[in-house]
């Protein structure tokens, strides 16, 4: 507890440092203090969530994260009541610090960030993030590799309810000069159909208006994931075919060629001509 007393009285660096000596407490599997002493200790620490240095807003949340897991996992002496309570209370309160961070005029720190946040959604924070996700639309400022990360913490975050203001964010993406991003953005559509069933029939109608740019890589991509599409719905988008056909002159990357080949193949009773189009693979 004397570690906690110093937070309050040292600098921002120094915070950081006694962050993670505190955070030991909680890396262990099984509870080492009792529900009201770590609860004591959660109570020092939630302040720095709000400090003007993100590493010690990062490592707050850690320590936080890290008490929730304790508490929360199979190993607790919680019941399952107190459990949800105890996320319930504290969950929510790590998620808007560390998505201020993603407007952070410093790109190093959007990209730590983003990283963390990636890894939060994984576990149990994915539906508190979820109201937030057009805070992971990108910004005229941000970098590739922030706009890579973003697009994929989207795609992450994607639900029934939030699947189609996605989708309209992933279109204007497609219509960017950025290849990577393009490609990452096409991609990204037809694995929100895969992902969430509701939408599926627009992604592919998307998908189709993709093909039907001919614009090369774009094509490239759309190609390969509306396989994907396919394998996941065999029997109700067989309508992005003629596209997926038409576009065989584009075809220049040997996973796009494959992807048209194998439609070509699994629904040659439906293509016109489709052992003449499989020729050309030969």
């Amino acid at each position: 507890m004397s570690l906690l007393a110093a937070l309050g009285n040292c600098g921002e660096w120094s915070q950081l440092y006694l962050l993670e000596g505190v955070g030991i407490l909680f890396q262990q599997r099984l509870p080492v203090i009792t529900m009201d002493e770590a609860e004591r200790v959660v109570a020092k620490v939630m302040p720095l969530l709000h400090s003007s240095n993100a590493a010690v807003v990062t490592a707050a949340a850690k320590l936080i994260i890290m008490f929730i897991a304790q508490f929360t996992g199979k190993d607790s002496p919680l019941t399952a009541t107190d459990r949800s309570i105890l996320e319930s209370n504290y969950a929510p309160r790590v998620v808007p610090p560390m998505i201020s961070l993603l407007s952070s005029p410093l790109f190093e720190v959007r990209f730590v960030a983003l990283r963390n946040i990636q890894l939060m959604i994984n576990g149990i924070f994915k539906s508190y993030f979820t109201p937030h996700v057009r805070r992971f639309f990108v910004q005229f400022d941000d970098p590739v590799y922030i706009k890579l990360d973003k697009v994929d913490a989207m795609l992450k975050l994607a639900s029934k309810d939030t699947s189609e203001a996605i989708l309209q964010e992933l279109m204007v993406y497609a219509a960017e000069n950025d290849a990577e991003l393009v490609r990452r953005a096409v991609y990204s559509i037809g694995i929100l159909a895969v992902e969430v069933p509701e939408i599926a029939p627009r992604c592919v109608e998307r998908l189709a208006e993709l093909i039907d740019t001919k614009v090369n890589f774009v094509v490239q991509e759309a190609a390969v994931v509306v396989q994907t599409v396919l394998r996941q719905y065999p029997t109700n988008f067989e309508g992005v075919l003629p596209q997926l056909c038409s576009a065989l002159d584009v075809l220049d990357e040997p996973a796009s060629k494959a992807a048209v080949a194998w439609a070509v193949g699994e629904y040659s009773d439906k293509i016109d001509n489709a052992a003449k189009i499989l020729s050309l693979f030969l």
